[in-house]
């Protein structure tokens, strides 16, 4: 029993494995954190999100479906996704490698946000968790590290002064 059910959680037990279990009474009670959600109704929640809004893509910090998308991607990169659930994710369109990208804002515009945020708080350490602007911060740093920053742009930067190393 118990090999089932870590099995069930892990996403490696075939549905037809499931419905069998299920239809003779198996319970499945997990402890996490929260009420333990099938993986069949957020696979359901998953295709309505989709016929509303055209794909797959749940940002992952849009309640528990967006970490449910989340989870299904990790479980696929670690190999431990059971192959009928690969195949139901694939028959919705579901795109495995899906990075969360806004529109792409021109870099001048991002660094006069960035030139106007030092205005207002006195540093250019936005917090990356703070929407676009947090985030283009974060690629600056992360860029200037792998060498992948043109100059003008790090000259611009050093300009207004800001600092290359994240605060801690």
């Amino acid at each position: 029993m118990d090999t089932q059910k870590t099995s069930y959680k892990k996403g490696k037990l075939s549905q037809d494995r499931i419905n069998r279990l299920s239809g003779i009474g198996f319970t499945w009670i997990l402890v996490e954190k929260g009420p333990n959600v099938p993986w069949e109704t957020c696979f359901d929640q998953l295709v309505r999100y989709k016929a509303k809004h055209g794909d797959c893509n749940v940002p992952s910090g849009q309640g528990k479906l967006g970490t449910w998308v989340s989870k299904q991607r990790a479980a696929y990169k670690a190999d431990s996704l059971a192959q009928d659930r690969i195949e139901r994710l694939d028959s919705i369109g579901f795109k495995w490698a899906f990075v969360e990208q806004s529109a792409k804002v021109p870099w001048e515009t991002q660094f006069n946000e960035l030139v106007e945020y030092k205005a207002n708080h006195g540093d250019c350490n936005v917090p990356a968790r703070q929407g676009q602007l947090g985030r283009w911060v974060h690629n600056q740093r992360s860029n200037y590290k792998e060498g992948k920053l043109p100059q003008d742009c790090i000259d611009r930067l050093n300009d207004i002064g800001f600092d290359w190393t994240p605060p801690q």
